[in-house]
């Protein structure tokens, strides 16, 4: 496959291989409000991404299609050994704090300018929501950050503590929009 060059047009998407990865799964719930399980937002959300990028032409790799367990390493790994193009995780965010935090942000390891550039066009794109809110892109040192050999990206939707984007982030037409702008943003500038 070759290096991506982000940031030059993408003319040729069925040649890029995305890795999805939905956060969490099995006995690794993720955060949780009530019985609305933050494994489950992942999953749905992802598979929704990689519907959207197979629709564009892209080859696309879940990390999982199931409730299963699968390690930090395993997903890294599997993204490494298909010799992806692009990585990006699925996640939802808590705040115990102040239930008043929302918006989507979207992790880079410091050191992957590509990771930078890409997060911030998957922000730039789900800026464009009217029910979306976002709050930029952040550094991290998350392990599927630093283990993968690609541009990588870690997604969290928003914040299961606070009550109003607990029930979007449970909608499947909001979920739906935010695939759709994730995608894009995966996408654009490939």
């Amino acid at each position: 496959m070759g290096a991506v060059h982000i940031g030059s047009a993408w003319s040729d998407p069925d040649r890029l291989t995305v890795v999805v990865d939905a956060g969490h799964g099995g006995r690794d719930q993720g955060t949780s409000a009530g019985d609305i399980l933050e494994k489950d937002v992942n999953l749905d959300v992802a598979r929704l991404v990689a519907k959207k990028l197979k629709k564009a032409g892209a080859d696309v790799i879940l990390t999982r299609d199931s409730d299963t367990y699968v390690g930090l390493e395993e997903r890294a790994d599997l993204a490494n050994q298909a010799d992806a193009d692009l990585f990006v995780s699925i996640h939802c965010n808590y705040c115990e704090e102040d239930a008043s935090v929302r918006g989507l942000e979207c992790y880079y390891s410091e050191d992957s300018a590509d990771g930078q550039l890409l997060a911030q066009q998957i922000v730039d794109q789900v800026e464009t929501l009217d029910q979306a809110a976002c709050r930029g892109t952040r550094t991290a040192d998350y392990r599927v950050l630093l283990h993968t050999e690609m541009p990588a990206v870690l997604v969290e939707l928003g914040y299961f503590s606070n009550r109003s984007e607990r029930a979007l982030l449970t909608d499947g037409d909001y979920q739906l929009a935010l695939a759709e702008e994730i995608a894009a943003g995966l996408l654009q500038g490939q």
